[in-house]
């Protein structure tokens, strides 16, 4: 089980830039297939077409942590494959206490509510900078942003799967989380960060 400091060590590899991994995705496009299981669906057919589906994901859920090892490849005999998202525990606002949580719902002070809070969740992968420059990693929507410029189509047929998806059903599945797992403060904080977010990214304009 990977430890705090672990992941702290995983979070901080400045290496780990957007440009190394949109590269990697691109130009072994030939032989890097999407996961096993993928069903290809409108302009969503390649590794990297998937990845940006993940990145969206990331977004919606504010998950923090895809680092260098919360991402890969796996290998089948002779394919290749791009493998599952996984390990999304650092995501909708997991640490935050109940207390906290009410508080960002209901403050009257901008910069501590939760149209703030949202914003301020950042990727694990960095800009292509000097190694001695103290970079901070992309906010989450700025990296679906940057792979959104790259493979646009995809980002399109990502962003219609997400618009097609509405808040009732987000609701319908938190009300089936037991209580002994979910307060109902953390229903309608979990209900708002997801209804946020993807307002978030239906506004992202693409080129």
């Amino acid at each position: 089980m990977a430890t705090e400091d672990d992941n702290l060590r995983f979070y901080q590899q400045r290496s780990h830039t957007s440009s190394r991994v949109f590269q990697f995705l691109k130009v072994n496009d030939d032989i890097l297939q999407p996961p096993q299981g993928f069903l290809p669906f409108n302009n969503v057919k390649t590794a990297l077409g998937v990845f940006v589906g993940y990145l969206l994901f990331d977004v919606w859920i504010a998950n923090q942590d895809r680092h260098s090892e919360n991402w890969g490849v796996i290998r089948v005999n002779e394919d290749v494959y791009l493998a599952p998202t996984y390990d999304h525990g650092s995501s909708l606002g997991r640490q935050e206490s109940d207390e906290r949580r009410l508080m960002m719902m209901t403050t009257k002070d901008s910069g501590a509510s939760i149209t703030s809070y949202v914003k301020k969740a950042r990727s694990a992968m960095y800009p292509n900078v000097p190694a001695d420059a103290k970079s901070k990693a992309y906010f989450s929507l700025e990296l679906f942003e940057l792979a959104a410029k790259i493979d646009s189509a995809a980002a399109a047929a990502w962003l219609d799967k997400l618009r097609s998806i509405p808040t009732t059903a987000v609701r319908a599945v938190l009300d089936q989380v037991p209580a002994e797992h979910i307060s109902e403060i953390g229903r309608n904080f979990t209900e708002n960060l997801l209804r946020l977010n993807q307002n978030r990214l239906l506004a992202v304009k693409l080129k």
